[in-house]
């Protein structure tokens, strides 16, 4: 028996084929990994919503939700008619379903656009004060204004 694990999102994957480990690492969303197996293949899934997995290139239903656990799941001739079974019960997406509608064209505003503020220059002159020496910073400010009065 040939099967085919592909990660449609990342997943931690074990397959023990024969009762040897021939896989145990992430694959990565779009990783696929193939292995033949003359009597049993093991599935342990850390993610078994995120796994896809093919027999003789035939799909098997999901074996959980995503993020979940799942260990030792057991394909061999025992099991395969059954997996075979539940993927047969599950509802195949129509032609039109398959196919991923375009996403709707904007909408036109009602309001056209505002503009965009245009950048205004901003000057700040400097100068020292007509009654300051030299050597005065003449950054001080107007005496003729009053000073802001400290919050409460």
């Amino acid at each position: 028996m040939v099967l085919t694990v592909l990660a449609r999102r990342s997943s931690w994957v074990e397959a023990k084929v024969d009762g040897t480990t021939v896989l145990n690492r992430v694959l990565k969303r779009g990783e696929s990994q193939r292995v033949e197996a003359r009597q049993e293949v093991l599935l342990s899934l850390g993610n078994a919503g995120g796994i896809a997995v093919t027999l003789n290139d035939r799909a098997l239903a999901p074996f959980g939700g995503d993020g979940e656990v799942k260990r030792d799941i057991a394909i061999n001739a025992q099991t395969v008619p059954g997996l075979l079974a539940a993927a047969a019960a599950l509802p195949t997406p129509s032609p039109s379903a398959a196919v991923s509608p375009r996403p709707p064209a904007p909408r036109p505003t009602s309001r056209p656009p505002s503009p965009s503020p245009s950048p205004s220059p901003s000057v700040l002159v400097i100068a020292p004060r007509s009654n300051t020496g030299f050597g005065s910073t003449g950054l001080l400010p107007p005496t003729n204004r009053p000073s802001p009065s400290p919050r409460p």
